[in-house]
């Protein structure tokens, strides 16, 4: 009889180890797939990353291979927390430059609203 209740009581703890470990994986590839769009781009020995002005990225990374001008565009945008404000639509300058450092890396599209950096994304291997 003892050794039947130790057999279940061991199954039973392998069940739960093996339910923890496929939740811990789960969550674990949640993370992955929850990341923001990667922030940063490294130049060299500098590192350019949102916020940044247009004239430090040109400073940190030389002239882009491509700037294309997207004109001015409107986002929509809402105050957290404030009672009765609505959703207020802001305009911007947006211009997007794409560096290109050659065969062995990625791309990267820099875009620029207002002259500083909102978003840095990586695109295929540079030529």
């Amino acid at each position: 009889m003892t050794g039947e209740i130790s057999t279940h009581m061991t199954s039973n703890c392998e069940k739960q180890i093996l339910r923890v470990a496929r939740l811990a994986g789960a969550l674990a590839l949640l993370v992955l797939v929850v990341q923001p769009a990667q922030a940063a781009m490294r130049c060299g020995s500098q590192l350019v990353s949102d916020g940044d002005h247009k004239l430090q990225v040109l400073h940190k990374c030389g002239p882009p291979a491509l700037v294309e001008y997207r004109g001015y565009q409107y986002r929509a945008y809402l105050p957290h927390n404030l009672p009765g404000v609505h959703t207020q639509l802001i305009g911007a300058n947006v211009e997007e430059w794409t560096y290109n450092f050659g065969p062995r890396r990625f791309m990267r599209l820099v875009r620029f609203a207002d002259s500083e950096v909102v978003r840095i994304i990586s695109l295929d291997y540079g030529y």
